[in-house]
């Protein structure tokens, strides 16, 4: 699959899920390391020109979310989103692991007390990318 250009893609509305994942599976593909993906989309759901990885380690640190949640809060202003969508990306099969979890865990809550709207989310792994739902995640 081709990864598209900003430029060639800058007017895209992705309002569904579905086109939200063929966005993700052109510019995230199929699992190559451990890394925490986020995405930006404005009022209209256009993606923003910023795409974010960030290697992580195989579980987050107990004390994550609040800091991942004030990052993402000045983050979130600075670029001006109004959405962000994040991709899980380790190797592996599509199952959810217990640390995948904690992860998914992790940035839905801080996604929540950065009071934005999270898209998503997804997981990459080692045959493409699949959507994670509610039941995925479970509670913290």
């Amino acid at each position: 699959m081709t990864i598209p250009h900003y430029d060639d893609t800058a007017l895209e509305i992705l309002d569904t899920d579905a086109l939200l994942m063929v966005r993700v599976e052109q510019l995230v593909g199929r699992a190559l390391r451990r890394q925490l993906w986020l995405m930006f989309l404005d009022h209209d759901d256009v993606q923003l020109p910023l795409l974010m990885p960030s290697d992580i380690p195989r579980r987050p640190e107990a004390d994550s979310v609040i800091k991942f949640a004030d990052f993402l809060t000045d983050l979130i202003a600075e670029v001006r989103a109004s959405s962000v969508v994040f991709v899980l990306e380790r190797f592996g099969s599509d199952t959810i692991s217990d640390d995948d979890r904690l992860w998914l865990q992790l940035v839905t809550e801080a996604g929540r007390l950065a009071r934005v709207r999270v898209r998503g989310p997804f997981l990459s792994h080692e045959r493409g990318v699949r959507t994670v739902g509610p039941e995925d995640i479970g509670s913290i």
